[in-house]
């Protein structure tokens, strides 16, 4: 039994306890009951015992219950695929990391980033930054973000925006740029595999260009495959930030 569970059972055994035993001296109180050894055993400790047990009971036939309608939904929806001929799905491409870029207080690096949150250190009270209830919060300052700067970059459409979003703004900034920048050269490097492919298809050497009449011909620009970009924004920024961020990338 994992440590989460016990404290669960541990605090269901404290309720039942607790309120079996609220509600025999409640009893008693009202009845005026002069209260015997065995009603004391029979009330705070047998009752308590039965009604603990019959929870435990109760919740473990539940828990069987769920299982098996789980197992059953699961071969239904497997059977029905497999009458209809579905063909089987196949696996999932594999995502490749090409780069990565971090902007955070622990470091630049994403290594540092993980080796830090392998020991991490509790930032002290911001002087300024404040909740909901108006009380500070635990927060350290990355030294790159200037929220005022990119309030004076984004002009009129700052209006509104909270200065959270200011401030990731002004990190974004600079991991867009050296995304961008790895994005640039995995692209050449992908236009020159894509004209040593077209070459090689042709029967032609790279450096037979060189020797070849058809070398002062005009090439065909390679065709780089497309860059995609996808921004995940939180969902209760303002409708300007969500634009301004697009804008910036």
């Amino acid at each position: 039994m994992s440590a989460r569970a016990f404290l669960r059972v541990l605090a269901l055994a404290v309720l039942v306890f607790g309120a079996a035993w609220l509600v025999a001296v409640l009893y008693w109180r009202a009845r005026a009951v002069e209260v015997t050894a065995g009603q004391l055993v029979g009330w705070l400790l047998v009752l308590p015992l039965l009604l603990f047990a019959a929870l435990l009971a109760l919740r473990a036939m539940l828990r069987r219950r769920r299982a098996r309608n789980v197992a059953r939904s699961g071969q239904a929806v497997a059977g029905g695929e497999n009458a209809a001929g579905d063909p089987v799905r196949p696996p999932d491409r594999p995502l490749y990391l090409h780069a990565a870029a971090v902007r955070t207080r622990a470091g630049d690096d994403p290594a540092a980033v993980v080796a830090a949150l392998a020991q991490p250190v509790r930032p002290p009270l911001h002087p300024g930054l404040r909740d909901s209830m108006g009380l500070p919060v635990f927060a350290a300052a990355v030294d790159e973000a200037d929220p005022d700067r990119m309030a004076g970059v984004l002009a009129g459409t700052a209006a509104g925006m909270p200065p959270r979003a200011l401030r990731a703004l002004s990190l974004l900034d600079a991991v867009a740029e050296e995304l961008f920048l790895a994005a640039q050269s995995l692209q050449a490097s992908a236009s020159s595999a894509i004209v040593h492919d077209a070459l090689e298809r042709r029967g032609l050497h790279p450096h037979a260009l060189h020797h070849s009449r058809s070398a002062q011909a005009p090439e065909a620009a390679p065709v780089a495959p497309p860059l995609q970009v996808r921004l995940l924004l939180p969902a209760d920024w303002p409708a300007p930030a969500h634009v301004a961020a697009a804008a910036r990338v």
